[in-house]
């Protein structure tokens, strides 16, 4: 089994979000609020981390096969 190396970013300062700043207030929060499919979050919790990984690589993977079918149809 391989391990995967996940190369660390350095968020700016200006995108931290303890800066009082750019906490949003209760009204921009209430229109940026995000809805998550709980079903799927306890689906790929059951997953093994390996399993996990296979399924962001076929994602990723269909992506890319669309992005590239994209492409083409759009030069042709």
């Amino acid at each position: 089994m391989s391990t995967r190396q996940i190369p660390m970013i350095q968020i700016p300062d200006h995108l931290h979000r303890d800066r009082k700043d750019v906490i949003p207030d209760e009204d921009e929060q209430e229109e940026n609020r995000i809805e998550v499919d709980k079903d799927l979050v306890a689906m790929f919790l059951k997953l093994t981390p390996e399993e996990r990984i296979r399924a962001n690589d076929n994602a990723v993977r269909a992506i890319l096969e669309l992005r590239n079918a994209f492409k083409k149809r759009k030069i042709t």
